[in-house]
């Protein structure tokens, strides 16, 4: 007679395999991959510069954080932001803007150098970003209930009414 076995169940096996996969060391090669990026934050939202090379951002819980290597260094970019919250990055070609949506604060753009500046006129006071898109000097941001547009690389926004006339 054989001993009966039990079958494991379906949960079982992917919580088995979901941890051997984070189990697994990072290392660099081939199919391989290199853990890396913000020292101990998580990243809520990533960019890469469409200049090309290898500069990044990283918005996180505790900032923006950018990259001109690759990712091998991070170095936090936060003067001027009036609360580190980062939920939303975006980066324009044409101009060349980055801009930053934050839990409670709108929207901020980047100067290049170490300082961003609240480009918020004719969003609401308070506003808590979720999402932005960026397309030329069009800038498209989301919040927990409304898209606005700005057609002026972010100096004013005009709430954004849908073309079907639904709401």
């Amino acid at each position: 007679m054989r001993p009966s076995r039990r079958r494991p169940s379906f949960p079982t096996l992917v919580s088995a395999v979901l941890l051997g996969l984070v189990a697994s060391p990072a290392s660099a090669g081939l199919n391989t991959w290199t853990t890396g990026g913000p020292p101990g934050r998580p990243i809520r939202d990533l960019v890469v510069d469409p200049a090309g090379g290898t500069t990044a951002y990283a918005g996180t819980d505790t900032g923006v954080y950018r990259t001109t290597n690759g990712g091998a260094t991070w170095t936090a970019i936060n003067g001027g932001l009036t609360l580190l919250d980062i939920k939303a990055l975006a980066i324009s070609p044409v101009p060349g803007s980055l801009y930053c949506g934050m839990n409670g604060r709108g929207v901020f753009k980047f100067d290049g150098n170490a300082n961003w500046t609240p480009f918020n006129s004719g969003l609401p006071v308070n506003v808590a970003i979720q999402a932005l898109a960026t397309n030329g000097s069009t800038v498209v941001t989301a919040t927990s209930s409304n898209i606005y547009r700005s057609t002026d690389d972010g100096l004013t926004w005009n709430l954004s009414t849908p073309s079907n006339g639904t709401t």
